[in-house]
């Protein structure tokens, strides 16, 4: 879901900014809103298109919105991890598309709050895409390998060797990882992994719900892991077929 976003964020900005217009016009038409004013008015009696209106700008906030709301408020953060694994929860989605139901279902018994969420979904989505407009996010700065001898945490990829300069770096397939692996069939997630030291200098690997998963070799085999102590000769894996093997393979050394 992240990862189709992400390629198509223009035209999904430019939707949520029509989709917000077209909401507060919608609201704005309605004489629920402002009888008082423009006695005129026509109300909006089709109840089966109010369903629809009502569903569909309680929706797109939640469907469209929630699903980037880690691209440009959280990315400099840890909590993109924590939120992105609760966008990626299919109870989430469940609750989302109940809620929208329910609202939905209100419409239908022509109660005067229907503008008023047609007019806060409408500027709900003008805000957010004008955020997204004026916040762009900054890629992370990727680290230069070196094919030469580094002492001290690092990680070796094939021949290239990326030293852990801080407490917390990502590795993935795209340019918000801080060390970037080349993946053209797109198997490793943009941010796939996250190493982390903690106050006491232990290292540690976190899955970042990735589709593909993580796995470390231990006993003679890759177990599939979402966090895992690092200790110096460590290798993992991001992706793992049991019938063809590891996909790309790491590995972590402090001596």
């Amino acid at each position: 879901m992240n990862e189709y976003i992400e390629k198509r964020k223009e035209p999904i900005r430019v939707l949520l900014l029509l989709c917000g217009i077209w909401f507060s016009y919608i609201a704005l038409k309605d004489n629920a809103l402002f009888g008082l004013i423009f006695q005129d008015q026509e109300m909006l009696r089709n109840k089966v298109l109010v369903t629809f209106v009502t569903t569909i700008s309680t929706a797109a906030p939640t469907f469209f919105a929630v699903a980037m709301f880690k691209e440009s408020f959280l990315v400099k953060t840890q909590a993109i991890y924590y939120y992105q694994r609760l966008i990626d929860r299919k109870i989430f989605w469940i609750l989302a598309g109940l809620l929208a139901f329910f609202l939905g279902v209100i419409s239908l018994s022509g109660i005067v709050l229907i503008p008023l969420l047609n007019f806060l979904a409408g500027i709900y989505l003008i805000l957010f895409a004008l955020n997204l407009s004026f916040r762009r996010k900054k890629a992370a700065k990727p680290v230069k390998p070196s094919t030469s001898h580094v002492r001290g945490p690092r990680i070796l990829f094939r021949d290239q060797v990326f030293s852990l300069t801080k407490d917390f770096m990502t590795i993935g397939r795209g340019k918000k990882a801080n060390i970037q692996i080349e993946d053209p069939k797109e198997v490793i997630n943009p941010v796939h992994v996250g190493i982390k030291k903690d106050d006491q200098g232990q290292y540690w690997i976190i899955d970042n719900d990735s589709r593909n998963g993580t796995y470390i070799f231990s006993n003679g085999q890759y177990r599939k892991i979402t966090k895992w102590a690092l200790y110096n000769g460590d290798v993992f894996a991001l992706c793992y077929n049991p019938s063809r093997g590891p996909y790309v393979t790491l590995q972590f050394r402090t001596d």
